[in-house]
């Protein structure tokens, strides 16, 4: 394992289940954000603002979070019962996501201003470290499920 307690204090299975479910309230509220925005602008009377692009990017962010937020929940219900194969999934969505802060820090920096590289920074920074809790909390589900199958295969003897 690489680190025994998530952000030095709580147990892998409640820190990395702390995180989830922190990230899923988080992706919850920025989905009800984005349902109600072309509603509020055009009640605004600025229509001109919500163009076919501005909705096909809306729309894909909105799948992006639904598709995360199904991720979530199943790695919430495999952190509750320790199973390896449905923490999984997670593990690759905080990868994917690591990547795309990373490129969008950059190109947000090179086309905005510099301070995007902050934000990116810190946003990998703790996106990296709950990653490592991840995988520390999914080796140690691998290892104790490991651990149960060799005593299943053992055969019981009488004496």
């Amino acid at each position: 394992m690489i680190v025994q307690k998530c952000f030095f204090c709580w147990s892998l299975k409640y820190g990395v289940y702390s995180w989830t479910v922190i990230q899923l309230i988080l992706r919850l509220g920025i989905m009800c954000g984005l349902y109600w925005i072309p509603d509020t602008i055009a009640d605004t009377g600025r229509e001109k603002v919500l163009s076919a692009v501005m909705s096909t990017i809306l729309g894909a962010i909105f799948g992006w979070l639904v598709w995360s937020v199904l991720i979530l929940v199943v790695a919430l219900k495999g952190i509750a019962e320790r199973r390896s194969m449905l923490v999984y999934p997670y593990m690759f969505l905080l990868i994917l996501e690591f990547v795309l802060l990373v490129v969008s820090g950059i190109l947000m920096s090179a086309l905005q201003t510099p301070w995007y590289i902050f934000q990116a920074l810190i946003s990998c920074g703790t996106h990296g470290y709950a990653f490592i809790c991840t995988i520390s909390f999914y080796k140690s589900i691998k290892a104790q499920e490991k651990g149960l199958h060799e005593v299943e295969a053992i055969p019981f003897k009488t004496v």
